[in-house]
């Protein structure tokens, strides 16, 4: 188990990546109520005049030791109040994942700036999957205009996975997932999906088996249900986790979490932390052990 350090990180200049914006994310952004991904909306990027879409120095930051954290097997929360810019660091790391990988599949090594500073994933690839947002219910459209907003059209595709798991649910979307990627080879798919869904997956379509581990996952198919058109049966290359408070007393949905998480690669808890809290104390929250997280001191 890891532990949590306080302290503050000083960086003059992001050492493995020194463009002006993450990896993939678009260079302007709209001030009106088009849709960025949508025809207006794409004309409209392309002004002159639009306000560029520039990261805050906080920003960079929070990505480049989320990143450096990933490679040397650290754990991580993104424990900031509102405002401070959450959603667009996790964006950030899933497009800077992405770009690893790919600069590593071209390469066969990362660049020396990563490559001089970490050990534990130095030589290993990326796995390629999907990227998964978990959030309550009442974030799901803004947590799509947001990856909208920061990302690329031409590179990556929003899917919500909402609802129950049936049949008539879940194997279009899968099936549609699937026509995608035959039909655009190298887009990524990003699914937007909520605690409730992914808690019917698991409730409906597999028996937990008591002792579960990380190793063994301790999922059992569930006669009757559809396991593979969860996303238990997919490739999953990072999972970001919104609100992970709300999984901090134990239950299906903790377990849905706990069983998502065991599957991926780079996996970031997100909450948000009252100026008058200290984040610490929200480590002592069982939420905190899906990450790998004890409160330290």
């Amino acid at each position: 188990m890891g532990s949590v350090t306080m302290g503050v990180l000083v960086m003059p200049t992001p050492r493995f990546y020194t463009k002006d914006t993450f990896p993939f994310f678009n260079l302007k952004t709209l001030d009106g109520p088009e849709d960025p991904w949508g025809a207006a909306g794409q004309a409209a990027l392309e002004d002159p005049d639009a306000p560029d879409l520039c990261p805050f120095w906080h920003q960079w930051i929070g990505v480049t030791k989320i990143m450096h954290n990933f490679m040397e097997k650290l754990p991580m929360l993104v424990l900031d109040q509102v405002g401070v810019g959450k959603t667009m660091q996790a964006i950030g790391a899933i497009a800077m994942y992405e770009w690893l990988r790919l600069y590593y599949d071209s390469h066969h090594e990362y660049m020396r700036g990563l490559q001089d500073t970490v050990c534990a994933r130095a030589d290993k690839p990326l796995k390629s999957g999907i990227h998964v947002v978990v959030c309550t219910n009442g974030l799901v459209d803004q947590w799509i205009a947001e990856l909208h907003r920061c990302l690329k059209s031409t590179k990556f595709v929003v899917l919500p996975y909402t609802g129950t798991c049936l049949e008539k649910n879940r194997k279009p979307f899968w099936d549609t997932v699937k026509n995608l990627q035959d039909t655009r080879p190298g887009l990524t798919v990003i699914v937007i999906t909520t605690y409730i869904a992914v808690a019917a997956d698991v409730a409906q379509s597999f028996t937990i088996r008591p002792g579960g581990t990380k190793e063994t996952l301790g999922m059992i198919p569930k006669r009757g249900g559809i396991p593979a058109s969860t996303l238990f049966a997919h490739n999953i290359a990072t999972v970001m986790a919104d609100e992970v408070y709300n999984v901090r007393k134990p239950g299906v949905r903790q377990t849905a979490l706990y069983q998502l998480l065991s599957r991926c690669e780079l996996k970031i808890g997100m909450t948000t932390v009252p100026i008058v809290t200290e984040s610490m104390v929200r480590c002592r929250a069982p939420g905190a052990r899906l990450f790998d997280i004890e409160r330290s001191g």
